[in-house]
């Protein structure tokens, strides 16, 4: 356990990426993004926001109680705050500022937040263009700062249909109500899905990326308050804590790091998923028969869905049909082969 002033890194998480181009293919335009559906207690009365100054995007309660609905438990009138904050990684040398300080590749150079936007699950009295993506070009917007229409996120209401293209959603103070937050914006509350990227930025072959963030849990448990009442006070001091955890702690682990990479493969074998995105069935062709292959879909959480395997041929299929929308992956090992296909649920 940690003193009071430090408590928050007890009820953070820290996730650490490095990442390799492993192909003879130099990336240019490239950016990665921290996406969360938050669910914050009771998920249908969700507000998020950015502190751009301060690099972290956050979700809070839209009103002082968060209700329990059937068997979803919510916080009561004691609502938290969950802050996504970028957390400090030297960059690859890719002849970009990344950091915006007029310096490229300098000694110390580091990722900074450069965009967050959101959007809803598909609930609720939204716009069809402000909810889930459905392929890829949809993904790649939302880290661009675009909806799925091709459109920027713009400054005011809803962030959609305005004059003003913004980098950042809801840069409001949501203590005070000051300046564009969801609640002066007279946003709905709902299920919201927040995403902040870092980018663009060129990725060379052969070359590596250090990436990281934090999900930093903020929470007044000694009186009856919404926590965003405290952001000034508590929530910007918790992520300023947890990061200066990190950077003083790099070198205590909870965990054996975890490797999600992906295998040089010792022989040629291909697989074809399809369709892709897909609705009800997922179809998987190997290029050639294999005795064994185990096959695993995952969400990108690493959390394992369905397994099955592939026994003295070529093709299999997965039912997928209940499966919330979003991406997964299909993992297949078959003896020192290694294979990982990106699968997009409609």
């Amino acid at each position: 356990n940690l003193p009071d002033s430090m408590q928050a890194v007890n009820y953070s998480t820290f996730y650490h990426y490095t990442i390799y181009n492993r192909s003879s293919f130099s990336l240019s335009n490239v950016f990665i993004g921290d996406w969360s559906d938050v669910d914050l207690g009771n998920y249908i009365d969700d507000y998020i926001g950015t502190d751009s100054v301060n690099n972290f995007a956050y979700c809070y309660n839209a009103d002082n109680n968060d209700e329990s609905a059937g068997a979803i438990t919510g916080y009561g009138n004691k609502p938290p705050v969950v802050s996504h904050a970028i957390l400090k990684t030297s960059c690859t040398n890719d002849g970009i500022d990344n950091d915006h300080d007029g310096f490229i590749d300098e000694t110390g150079e580091q990722f900074l937040m450069d965009r967050t936007t959101y959007y809803n699950n598909n609930m609720g009295p939204f716009s069809p263009i402000t909810t889930n993506p459905s392929i890829a070009i949809h993904y790649y917007n939302c880290m661009l700062g675009k909806w799925k229409d091709g459109s920027p996120f713009t400054y005011g209401g809803n962030a959609y249909g305005g004059t003003k293209p913004t980098n950042y959603v809801y840069t409001g103070n949501p203590a005070t109500n000051s300046g564009w937050t969801e609640a002066t914006a007279g946003n709905p509350p709902g299920d919201r899905r927040v995403m902040f990227s870092s980018g663009p930025f060129n990725f060379p072959a052969g070359g590596k990326i250090e990436w990281g963030y934090a999900i930093v849990f903020s929470q007044d448990t000694t009186q009856s308050v919404n926590t965003i009442t405290q952001f000034n006070s508590r929530v910007q001091r918790d992520v300023r804590n947890v990061r200066y955890y990190d950077q003083t702690h790099q070198n205590q682990t909870c965990a054996s790091p975890l490797s999600v990479g992906f295998k040089n493969n010792s022989k040629h074998l291909n697989a074809f998923v399809y369709p892709n995105p897909a609705g009800n069935k997922v179809n998987i062709n190997l290029s050639e028969q294999v005795n064994l292959a185990e096959l695993t879909l995952t969400d990108v959480s690493g959390r394992i869905i369905k397994q099955t395997s592939i026994r003295d041929d070529s093709k299999t299929s997965l039912e997928i049909e209940g499966l919330e929308s979003g991406v997964y992956f299909i993992n297949i090992k078959s003896d020192n082969i290694n294979l990982t296909q990106k699968l997009i649920k409609n």
